[in-house]
């Protein structure tokens, strides 16, 4: 009884730590994995890893249309830092490994102050569904390209504003959006979740704060390449240029019609994640109005839906790696019912693991897919 009392009070007072233990632990397993059972390279010359080491070189590249800076700005300041002591891998590895770390506990903390803050369960969940989100909660942290580096700043950002604190919320919501173009719904929407909550000047002022990275880096890329257009002229080729015949879910229409088995099941995986996100809204819409934790779930939810809505079969997956933000308004709407429904029932219990078993599966899953399939095909 003492024994079990002791391990009741350990996890109730560092629930927190333990989970980010457990993160990381699960992190390095994964990238282990990566790196010496399968021998995956994120490095080679063609890929975004290698892009973004490249931009860190050089300044002018600030003004390149395909990648945000701040990613880059950071790898270079870590260099400026750490000198030749550390290679790319270690320094790029080590950047996103943390910006990781920081992202778990701030989904942590989110869920802890939110709807049945007094359930440290929830927290749990939240973080559990982060760290794990199918196929892409691991192994795109393990390789080491911008979304978790840009995440970070996001859920700093929302963390923020849910405790009311706009002005250093806009910043980091700012810095997301000048590390990776695929925040920049989430943190207008964010932002916007905080103003139909908050209608006060000053957040409307704060809020303003959020737009300047941003905007600097539009002007000076203006100036740069002699077009106002700079900054989205690579997204409209790429990203959303519609392979099919309709101007909008061509990412569900084009992956099922032309990406052959893969594409299927990549349209699928985007119509459960479609589904997902439409059951967010329908709870959070019936929680009171002043609840700020409902306009961040609509928040989150009608990103997920507008980038689906717009991304092309090209670019759609961004839509999943991105999606995992999900996993808060999943855990703090969906998370009651489901541990009163576990704490009755010993068969949801064993339904809940065997979910989280095969979430951690489809990350080796998918591991696999990244460095024996999808690599070698290129």
């Amino acid at each position: 009884m003492m024994i079990k009392q002791s391990f009741e009070r350990t996890w109730r007072n560092h629930t927190g730590s333990l989970v980010l233990l457990l993160a990381l632990c699960m992190l390095i397993v994964e990238w282990l994995f990566l790196e010496y059972a399968l021998s995956y390279d994120p490095f080679n010359e063609s890929g975004d890893v290698s892009d973004y080491w490249r931009n860190s070189q050089s300044w002018r590249s600030a003004f390149e249309p395909h990648h945000s800076p701040g990613y880059p700005i950071f790898i270079a300041a870590t260099r400026a830092i750490v000198g030749n002591f550390l290679a790319q891998q270690a320094i790029m590895t080590g950047i996103v490994f943390v910006a990781f770390l920081v992202a778990v506990m701030a989904v942590f903390q989110i869920a802890k102050d939110g709807i049945n803050s007094n359930q440290p369960w929830i927290s749990v969940m939240a973080a559990a569904l982060f760290v794990l989100w199918p196929m892409v909660g691991l192994t795109y942290v393990a390789t080491p390209i911008a979304d978790m580096f840009s995440m970070a700043p996001l859920l700093l950002g929302w963390w923020l504003l849910s405790r009311n604190r706009p002005f250093p919320a806009s910043i980091f919501l700012g810095l997301a959006m000048f590390s990776h173009k695929g925040t920049w719904p989430f943190a207008v929407l964010l932002m916007v979740g905080y103003l139909i909550a908050n209608r006060t000047l000053s957040s409307f002022i704060f809020a303003g704060v959020m737009f300047l990275p941003i905007g600097i880096l539009w002007l000076l890329g203006t100036i740069y390449n002699d077009s106002p257009v700079w900054m989205f002229s690579a997204d409209i080729d790429w990203s959303i240029d519609s392979s099919s015949s309709l101007p909008i879910l061509d990412g569900i229409l084009g992956s099922i019609m032309f990406g052959g088995f893969s594409g299927v099941g990549k349209g699928m995986i985007v119509i459960v994640e479609v589904l997902l996100a439409l059951a967010v809204i329908l709870r959070a819409w019936r929680l009171p109005n002043y609840d700020q934790a409902k306009w961040f779930s609509l928040a989150i939810a009608f990103a997920v839906i507008l980038s689906i809505l717009i991304l092309n079969e090209k670019e759609i997956w961004a839509t999943v790696r991105f999606g995992r933000l999900l996993a808060l308004p999943v855990a703090m709407i969906y998370g009651g019912t489901i541990v009163r429904a576990a704490s009755s029932n010993i068969r949801y219990v064993y339904g809940i693991v065997f979910v989280l078993f095969s979430m951690i599966l489809s990350q080796f899953a998918f591991s696999y897919y990244m460095a024996k399939v999808w690599v070698p095909y290129f």
